[in-house]
């Protein structure tokens, strides 16, 4: 019975792992470095602006990534009679996920300032963070798998065009008069200008991209596992820069000369599609050059929920603990010391992570488990 149930169980894809391993490990540095950098080292810096353009790749990234993983498990574990566990496994994913991200930015205002600090322009505990990004993003992807199944629509097509649609109108629905209609809560969730970082227009197209080719894989695992893939995506990612950047301006600068207030969405954002593209290729050749990849960099891959908790609680505020790095070292360090306390982060979280699945593994609590 075990060999059976382990047999039927998904193929981990190496590539898909690592690339999330990298992205959270971005994700982590930038954090710190944003974190600690004093404001004068930001202004004339060619090095502040490359790791800049750097950091705004790396959520894309990780989001297209847990969409790419998500719809992969969910096309895997398809049966003939319809039925898919990974559909109710994925909507209660998502709303853990709403729940931590909301939970990671407690304060106590929203008790003692109920219900007025719901509708406060301040109140960082009710922005719109890339944990409640995902999990709308991981519901929202369940009802598009309902809906294709009703309809009988390819999941595909869907995906693709609600993901490049929502990067496409993340001009327009931001600057919409939401708070005519909607308490700041829910208003967090489309505009950034009350401090939401993570707006579902455009990041959960970035997910919406990363699930429809992660819905390709299971039926061309083949392809997807082989050095065509790598060097496929990664041509198209460099064509699509190029497109971006020498096609579309001369287009987009005589549109916008008779059509001043038409919000066309902004270059980078396209941009980071290729990008991201790009770097999935790199670490698809990679995983195949490299066959003896340490096991370690998988279980950060497939741990990335576990490492952005551990980092939150180091870095930021967290309910009545406050974060060292933010209490210490908040916008006070030079370019250097900011690097060297981002690698510390870095090692702590990787070195907690580590004996956190020795322990795990060893007395297998009940409610914990690594994967």
């Amino acid at each position: 019975m075990t060999e059976q149930i382990i047999t039927d169980k998904p193929k981990r894809i190496t590539f898909i792992d690592l690339t999330r391993a990298y992205a959270i490990l971005m994700m982590v540095q930038g954090h710190t470095i944003d974190l600690v950098l004093n404001q004068k080292y930001r202004v004339n810096s060619a090095l502040f602006d490359i790791w800049k353009y750097n950091r705004g790749v790396t959520a894309p990234l990780f989001l297209l990534m847990s969409g790419v993983i998500f719809t992969y498990l969910l096309m895997k574990y398809e049966t003939p009679g319809g039925s898919n566990p990974r559909v109710k496994k994925g909507f209660t994913r998502g709303l853990l996920l709403i729940g931590i991200g909301y939970a990671l930015q407690f304060n106590v205002s929203l008790i003692f300032n109920f219900p007025a600090s719901f509708n406060a322009v301040d109140n960082s505990a009710i922005v719109f963070h890339v944990l409640q990004c995902i999990g709308v993003g991981l519901i929202s992807l369940v009802g598009l798998y309902k809906f294709a199944k009703f309809t009988k629509f390819s999941y595909f097509w869907i995906l693709l065009v609600t993901g490049l649609s929502m990067i496409a109108l993340h001009n327009v629905v931001p600057t919409m008069a939401w708070l005519d209609h909607v308490p700041i809560f829910f208003a967090n969730f489309f505009t950034p200008k009350f401090g939401s970082h993570f707006p579902i227009f455009p990041f959960v197209g970035y997910l919406m991209l990363g699930a429809a080719l992660g819905s390709t894989i299971p039926k061309y695992q083949e392809f997807y596992t082989s050095y065509r893939f790598g060097i496929w995506i990664i041509s198209i990612g460099v064509l699509w820069m190029i497109i971006t950047y020498t096609i579309m301006p001369s287009i987009r600068g005589p549109y916008l000369y008779y059509h001043p207030h038409n919000n066309l969405p902004d270059l980078i954002m396209i941009d980071r599609i290729a990008v991201v593209g790009i770097i999935i290729g790199i670490f698809s050749l990679l995983s195949l050059k490299f066959k003896n990849i340490n096991p370690f960099l998988l279980t950060m891959g497939k741990n990335t929920l576990w490492i952005y908790v551990v980092h939150h609680f180091i870095l930021y505020n967290t309910v009545f603990i406050p974060g060292p790095v933010l209490y210490f070292f908040k916008n006070r360090l030079d370019p250097w010391q900011s690097v060297f306390c981002a690698l510390g982060v870095l090692v702590t979280v990787l070195v907690m992570l580590y004996y956190y699945t020795k322990l795990v593994k060893k007395y297998k609590p009940k409610y914990l488990k690594v994967k």
